[in-house]
């Protein structure tokens, strides 16, 4: 099967029409990834992968006192008639010996969440795009990487091109959503991503990174020279004294600490008291200027539209002007608290929460340089990296600075520092978020350069 939105749904009809089970969904997940990496100024790899998975769910339906459902599910990467029908056939066979769920609402009905449209995406698909060769990525590295080449350093990353649904690590990720119930979803972007990281024969490192749903997005020349400008600053850094510090959060950074939230938006963790907003629903958690939205429709994402279970997912104000707004509910959880889905189950089945998808961190102006104009005297933090949770509940997270971290005098680098271990509450950095800059898409989410105060380094990745 190729991924013509065309070609998916006429198999996706067939193989349904052709079911012979009552209750049964089709999900078409993957794509296929183009992708070059390069290191030491020269090309290493260059490979390209389709990759096609079809998981299968059917459900069978009891009666006694009240209906009974035993649900089966397996997948193949058969994409022939036959293959789906025998993936059909096998959920079948594994639901007759599964447990029955007694409180089970039945496959989701087209548009059955909030608001929802039973009209299939068709996606945002840029054909050039996904056409692109591996000469063409080969001269977007060239351009990139030849500033730092012509001054000796070093120069690795990679530039990727996606068409399709891939998470991290390469995980396949939906694409499309049909089940015998009328739910027809089809949904198969293209995304174009690019990292470049500099160093510098004295111990001077710098990364830069830019993604797009097209190839135009992505400027592989300033990608190149922002990591190279950053390598060349980093040198010669000196240590800071631990404390708490007033810091610039470049979007790579705050993409990092962001996504930590998440867990946090689902309805099923706050009823499970996983979730800080089983005290604290309604309330006020970060400045007045943040607002935080679960929107995949955002023109720089234009993710998925819908989840995996083929309703749309509703644009959602999680945080508004710092205080909390709504949660994330899929189908299944939604039904049994008698209120309407918004749109992000998981996969069924799943013992995984219904979180939220798309982040979008808003409410400033400007762009990054223009925020460090406007707090000319503070810390400038590129990345974070070996991010970790300390305590989930109340959002706790630490990590290491890495790849460009500066301590700011004016709107230039005073100097280079030594990179530190930090330990913050990431609600409590948005509470005191003073300024933050336009937001810039960074991997499923668009996020800002935020100022913050009370950032807590706690002591340098290098011993004395």
């Amino acid at each position: 099967m190729n991924l013509r939105t065309e070609e998916i749904v006429a198999r996706i009809e067939s193989a349904l029409r052709n079911a012979t089970h009552e209750e049964c969904e089709l999900v078409l997940q993957g794509g296929r990834t183009s992708l070059t990496r390069f290191a030491e100024g020269e090309i290493h790899q260059n490979v390209e992968e389709s990759r096609l998975l079809l998981r299968a769910r059917v459900c069978q339906t009891t009666w006694s006192a009240s209906p009974r459902v035993r649900m089966g599910s397996g997948a193949t990467t058969d994409l022939s008639d036959d293959g789906i029908a025998t993936a059909l056939d096998k959920a079948a066979e594994l639901a007759s010996f599964a447990p029955e769920r007694e409180e089970y609402p039945g496959l989701a009905p087209p548009g059955a969440a909030a608001g929802g449209s039973s009209v299939p995406y068709t996606g945002h698909h840029d054909r050039a795009t996904a056409e692109s060769d591996a000469g063409f990525r080969a001269n977007e590295v060239a351009r990139a990487i030849l500033p730092a080449m012509r001054m000796g350093y070093s120069a690795a990353g990679y530039y990727r091109i996606v068409e399709g649904g891939f998470g991290e690590y390469g995980n396949p990720q939906t694409i499309a959503v049909g089940n015998s119930i009328g739910v027809r979803q089809v949904y198969v972007p293209t995304t174009v991503d690019m990292m470049c990281a500099v160093s510098t024969p004295g111990g001077g490192t710098g990364w830069a990174v830019a993604w797009g749903v097209s190839r135009e997005h992505v400027d592989a020349e300033a990608v190149g020279r922002t990591a190279y400008e950053k390598a060349r600053a980093s040198e010669r850094p000196v240590m800071l004294a631990p404390g708490d510090y007033r810091v610039l959060l470049e979007p790579a950074a705050v993409a990092e600490l962001i996504r930590f939230l998440i867990p946090s938006f689902s309805l099923r963790a706050v009823r499970e008291q996983r979730s800080i907003f089983h005290s604290r629903w309604g309330g006020r958690m970060a400045a007045e200027q943040v607002h935080l939205t679960a929107n995949p429709h955002h023109e720089l994402l234009r993710l998925r539209p819908f989840d995996d279970e083929g309703l749309e997912s509703m644009t959602l104000p999680l945080l508004e002007a710092g205080f909390h707004r709504e949660l994330t509910v899929g189908w299944t959880e939604a039904r049994a608290l008698q209120r309407p889905s918004n749109g992000y189950s998981p996969l069924q089945p799943s013992a995984a929460d219904a979180v939220p998808r798309g982040l979008v961190l808003s409410g400033g102006q400007g762009t990054v340089d223009d925020l460090q104009r406007r707090h000319p005297d503070c810390l400038r933090i590129t990345r974070l990296w070996y991010n970790r949770f300390v305590n989930p509940l109340l959002t706790t997270v630490t990590g290491m600075t890495r790849d460009g971290f500066f301590e700011m005098r004016g709107a230039d680098i005073y100097r280079a520092l030594v990179n530190m271990r930090y330990n913050v509450n990431v609600f409590e950095l948005l509470n005191q978020t003073l300024d933050m800059s336009e937001g810039v898409r960074m991997g499923d989410t668009v996020v800002p350069a935020l100022v913050c105060d009370g950032f807590t380094l706690s002591s340098s990745t290098v011993s004395t």
